[in-house]
């Protein structure tokens, strides 16, 4: 596991297995440059494609 300081970047796969386990998370990325958090609420019946 990751120190809390350190960055990772995850592939497609593993961010589709990791939304499947919470009901709400945070997607982190970069837009323009700059970081950019968006806030992700998801269910059960959910089709993440």
């Amino acid at each position: 596991m990751a120190h809390l300081s350190e960055m990772l970047t995850l592939d497609r796969d593993e961010c589709l297995r990791l939304l499947r386990t919470v009901t709400v998370g945070r997607i982190v990325y970069t837009e323009g440059a700059l970081p950019a958090i968006q806030r992700m609420i998801t269910s059960p019946s959910m089709a993440v494609k």
